[in-house]
């Protein structure tokens, strides 16, 4: 360098800082353009660092300008907005638009795509939808605090034939969009209501005075004292403020009119023995599913485990696009030739495979407790069963042991 360049480049230098201080010594805030930051990689969201340092986390927080998709917790963002679970390259929260622009959705995936679950708002009727993918799911409600599922905590379910259950889990052999209702307690007196309840095993409808009707005309009641009759059926009502019931025997008043009158009004007929349902064997499918529930209830609890137990090497891993050899058709407009022509397009797909490199992890199901520094996990199947005591099947009814079934 010669000294005219030195004083060419020292002249600069000089007009720089006269432009960042002002005639009172104040340094004031410099306006770049075009300024680039080298050893930044393409697509990261700089942010303020330690000490301010301008830096970067490529891998988990990343913006694809070509797309305009936004990944947090991934460098590869499929859509709007992606936000990746740690450690999992599957599984992640994401928001989009579907193809045509109008209906928004949340989808909350683990694992892989077909294990997915949809909160949507359907632009068609404004509705808001709420799914599942995968094919074995259930969509379950839960009334409790913390993020452990508890059957006791279970308020209602749909499962995937359509029964719906609150207060309960099963739906008996063969249910098929089926609404049940678990025993509760009948509500009391509610101005412009009307509500249905489980009491006992049969359903009542409660009105705004809090009067219970049976809806279920076999109240075990005249099932046991009515034994001439085929199939007794009832009425019954209950009014809590005139402090009365009524209990009717129809099936005994139409068998005296019939006597008395000479007609017939009642006609009693074997339905095929391909409908008729066996008590033990149903009563037990309620046992098997009552134990599974305590079983899923005590697996919840947790066991505090040494470190040594709970960390493991995992090769560490990333995803990579692979030809599938499979092409599809899409058409785009070329300018040059002035006209639209189609393109074949490879189709793609994401896979992980291993980088060679490895690193300590937690186990999967091991929970770190920020608080103590302590690792727990959730109890197994076989840890739990000595202490789950199995509800015995409960003894046939005397209306049906009167009427032969044993």
């Amino acid at each position: 360098m010669t000294v005219k360049d030195a004083n060419i480049y020292s002249s600069k230098a000089i007009r720089a800082l006269e432009q960042l201080i002002d005639s009172q010594g104040n340094i004031t805030t410099p306006t770049f353009t075009g300024l680039n930051l080298s050893g930044m990689t393409l697509g990261s969201v700089l942010f303020a660092g330690s000490g301010g340092l301008i830096s970067q986390d490529n891998a988990n927080l990343f913006w694809d300008n070509t797309n305009k998709y936004f990944g947090i917790g991934t460098p590869w963002p499929g859509t709007n907005l992606e936000i990746k679970v740690t450690n999992d390259l599957n599984a992640g929260i994401y928001l989009t638009r579907d193809t045509s622009g109008e209906n928004i959705g949340i989808f909350f995936r683990a694992q892989d795509s077909s294990n997915q679950v949809m909160l949507r708002q359907q632009s068609l009727d404004n509705s808001l939808e709420i799914g599942t993918k995968y094919s074995l799911a259930q969509i379950r409600f839960f009334t409790q605090t913390d993020m452990a599922a508890s059957a006791s905590n279970e308020r209602m379910r749909i499962d995937t034939v359509g029964n719906v259950g609150i207060g309960t889990t099963t739906f008996g052999a063969g249910g098929v969009k089926v609404l049940t209702l678990g025993n509760g307690t009948a509500p009391g007196a509610l101005a412009n209501t009307a509500s249905i309840v489980a009491l006992a095993g049969e359903l009542y409808g409660v009105d705004a005075a809090g009067n219970q009707t049976l809806n279920s005309p076999h109240k075990a009641e005249i099932l046991d004292q009515n034994i001439t009759s085929p199939y007794p059926w009832v009425y019954y009502a209950k009014n809590l403020y005139l402090g009365k019931e009524v209990l009717l025997d129809w099936s005994l008043l139409v068998t005296e009119v019939e006597r008395l009158s000479g007609k017939k009004f009642a006609t009693y007929r074997d339905i095929p023995i391909a409908e008729k349902r066996d008590w033990k064997t149903d009563q037990q499918i309620w046992v098997d599913a009552k134990k599974e529930r305590m079983i899923a209830e005590k697996m919840n609890e947790e066991v505090e485990v040494l470190e040594m137990d709970a960390v493991e090497l995992v090769e560490m891993q990333k995803e990579i696009e692979v030809d599938t050899e499979k092409t599809e058709t899409k058409y785009v407009f070329d300018a040059e030739i002035g006209r639209v022509k189609a393109e074949i397009m490879s189709i793609l797909e994401k896979q992980k495979v291993g980088i060679g490199e490895f690193e300590k992890q937690l186990k999967d199901g091991i929970r770190l407790d920020e608080k103590t520094g302590k690792l727990f996990r959730k109890k197994t199947r076989v840890e739990v069963l000595p202490f789950v005591v199995v509800p015995s099947i409960p003894e046939i009814p005397k209306w049906m042991r009167d009427r032969g079934v044993l």
